[in-house]
């Protein structure tokens, strides 16, 4: 039979060890939030570059240097992996243009019976030139009409006074990462508004449809 004493030492003893468990379970619980933390940043910072993709080429691109031609860094962003966005995939860069994939389009959607754009459209993209500073212009996709094809598909091009800046097609979009100082100057400067990507997004949507 056990004394007291013994009974006492025994309840003790246990006690002890639920406040040894407690205190454990206390320390993993802090070392999971901990980890849920860092997750969160870690998934808070990747959105962010995501996000801004424009801004993340640019500074790739500074990184790479002069000595990198437009092909060798067409082949550095691939390799790099680069996350679409909005339905937006890199495909390559030239002439100070960063040229994307965009989402699947049906030309219905597009163009009027006889090639123009779709009235919807031009009116979101003056939209988007009126926030930007851009003018908008319907060049036809060929040099020159023939009899052959007297109705050419348009394209639509956002401008600034001194070249153009965006091309928004069905099958593709380019964005100039670069855009020249002046007429009379070789000086390039880097694009500042690179939420422009977000805004050009509406006018493709998912699916096609906007």
């Amino acid at each position: 039979m056990k004394t007291e004493n013994a009974s006492v030492a025994d309840q003790q003893a246990g006690h002890d060890e639920k406040q040894a468990d407690n205190s454990r379970r206390t320390l993993d619980e802090k070392h999971s939030e901990d980890q849920r933390h860092a997750q969160d940043k870690n998934d808070g910072d990747e959105g962010k570059d995501s996000n801004n993709l424009l801004k993340h080429i640019q500074s790739l691109r500074e990184e790479a240097g002069g000595e990198v031609t437009d092909e060798e860094f067409t082949r550095l962003l691939r390799e790099a992996k680069l996350p679409g966005k909005d339905g937006f995939t890199f495909l390559s860069y030239c002439d100070r243009f960063v040229m994307f994939s965009v989402p699947q389009q049906e030309a219905d959607n597009w163009y009027e019976e006889k090639g123009w754009i779709k009235k919807e459209k031009l009116e979101a993209a003056k939209k988007i030139g009126e926030k930007y500073k851009f003018t908008i212009s319907q060049p036809p996709d060929i040099k020159n009409a023939s009899n052959d094809n007297p109705n050419p598909h348009h394209r639509l091009q956002m401008s600034n006074p001194l070249e153009i800046m965006v091309i928004v097609h069905p099958q593709f979009l380019k964005i100039r990462l670069y855009t020249l100082a002046s007429n009379t100057s070789k000086v390039e400067r880097p694009l500042k508004k690179c939420e422009l990507m977000q805004d050009l997004a509406q006018l493709y949507g998912k699916d096609g449809s906007k």
